[in-house]
């Protein structure tokens, strides 16, 4: 097991004569990467930005921050989840969940959920079921299907199946 942490800022400023602004900014980054078990990892991280102009009362700021979990749970199944928040003129929340087996050697199976909110409205929603079955060094057989509905930004929902061979050379 270990930890690493870090924490960092820059402080920057910007003098354009030809157009006459003074531009200044300010960053803070902090970052704790920890192993709390030999087969669970999590990270936790936040970046703060904030800009402005002399002579001018606007601020620009965002924050960003998270979280993430990697989980062996066994040698078999993997898991990796996140959540990440994002404030920026709105507050956009990240949720992204994977769920990996390995059923044997050479077939895996995986679950992904994935969601994208807009002040806590829903504008992005995938979820898929995908199938991966090595079949020789450099080839695979895959099968997909997803559910996406991109209907809370206005888009339109979509369900796909998608099947096929991968060949690297």
């Amino acid at each position: 097991q270990g930890m690493s942490l870090s924490l960092g800022s820059t402080v920057s400023r910007n003098r354009d004569f030809i157009s006459e602004r003074d531009l200044r900014a300010f960053s803070v980054r902090s970052s704790c990467d920890a192993e709390l078990l030999e087969n669970l990892d999590i990270n936790l991280d936040a970046i703060f930005n904030e800009s402005s102009e002399k002579d001018s009362d606007y601020i620009s700021s965002r924050l960003n921050e998270g979280i993430g979990v990697k989980w062996r749970v066994t040698p078999a199944v993997f898991l990796r989840s996140s959540l990440r928040h994002n404030r920026y003129n709105s507050d956009k929340i990240t949720i992204d969940f994977l769920l990996s087996w390995n059923i044997i050697k050479k077939l895996r199976l995986s679950v992904q959920h994935y969601e994208l909110s807009d002040d806590f409205n829903t504008t992005t929603l995938r979820r898929s079921i995908n199938a991966n079955w090595d079949i020789g060094l450099k080839s695979r057989y895959y099968a997909r299907w997803a559910e996406v509905n991109l209907s809370g930004g206005g888009g339109a929902a979509t369900t796909s199946f998608q099947q096929g061979l991968r060949i690297g050379f």
